[in-house]
């Protein structure tokens, strides 16, 4: 948090009282944990690892863990400016494929876990070789 506050970016924490918060509070306290190929938590995560463990932790859903792509196809489509911390960003190469998810936190960030080698970490939603979109999947409850 401090290196966001140092940048300016204080108000990224605060939070509506309603909506996906708790999905970001649980995506705060992952921050540092290792990328793992596959890994759903509690200390180490991919991508869509990371959303599933967040959300189903929050409460906010209880499907099955998806891809990055399957969890794309279940949200309901938004634009960025309807977006609000806890929603998801997705990233979609050209040719199609939706490879990549991270949580929405505002102002352009993002909570996510990037790639092996890496961490779960804050990074922003700019990409200029693919498309971003966002998605909600407030209140998903699912039978597993």
């Amino acid at each position: 948090r401090d290196r966001l506050r140092s940048r300016g970016l204080g108000d990224v924490y605060k939070r509506q009282a309603e909506g996906n918060s708790g999905v970001v509070d649980v995506a705060e306290r992952c921050l540092n944990y290792p990328y793992v190929y596959g890994a759903t938590g509690p200390d180490k995560f991919d991508c869509s690892g990371l959303v599933y463990y967040c959300y189903k932790l929050s409460g906010k859903y209880t499907g099955a863990r998806l891809t990055a792509a399957g969890y794309k196809n279940i949200a309901a489509p938004i634009t960025q400016e309807q977006a609000v911390p806890g929603d998801l960003v997705f990233f979609t190469r050209k040719n199609g494929v939706t490879h990549h998810v991270g949580i929405y936190v505002g102002n352009g960030l993002m909570i996510h876990a990037p790639k092996p080698g890496d961490y779960v970490k804050y990074g922003t939603i700019e990409r200029t070789n693919e498309t971003v979109s966002f998605g909600r999947l407030s209140n998903t409850i699912q039978k597993e």
